[in-house]
């Protein structure tokens, strides 16, 4: 059973995460637009007001030039990859969430007036710091908590 734990989706979502840093990265690796003006939960497809947000952990590796969704101790499917490129561009980004969001699909229910909430446990392969940095900023105010996993 997955641990879970609940709290409101109008009460400080992504508050103490470090997803909520700064801004995505255009096609050139330079800031284009914030994470914040998407809306907040953009990422969330079930989160409304005074819905439950489920938290439930997703592990994440974050390499040079893929993403990948790790499936669960005993979960015979393989891991997601999500090829990115050096500079994380903004369509990486996308592909991403749309993994996460498939992902966050085949966990069923969460609750009543709920939705599912993941909290991306991300390990970080040596040399891919500007790409983690680069994935930090661009999920800001996604509704997507990270916590980076220590070596």
């Amino acid at each position: 059973m997955p641990n879970v734990s609940f709290g409101q989706a109008s009460s400080n979502a992504g508050a103490g995460s470090s997803a909520s840093n700064s801004a995505a990265n255009s096609g050139t690796g330079g800031p284009s637009k914030s994470g914040k003006n998407r809306g907040r939960n953009w990422a969330l497809t079930g989160a409304k007001p005074h819905a439950i947000g489920v938290t439930r952990p997703l592990h994440v590796a974050v390499q040079a030039d893929r993403l990948v969704i790790v499936p669960e101790r005993g979960d015979s499917r393989a891991p997601v990859v999500v090829p990115i490129s050096p500079e994380v561009r903004p369509g990486d980004v996308e592909r991403f969430v749309t993994a996460v969001q498939r992902e966050v699909q085949g966990w069923g229910l969460a609750v009543a007036n709920g939705y599912w909430k993941p909290v991306l446990h991300v390990g970080v392969v040596g040399g891919a710091e500007p790409q983690f940095s680069a994935l930090q900023m661009a999920l800001e105010g996604s509704g997507f908590e990270i916590v980076r996993k220590q070596p």
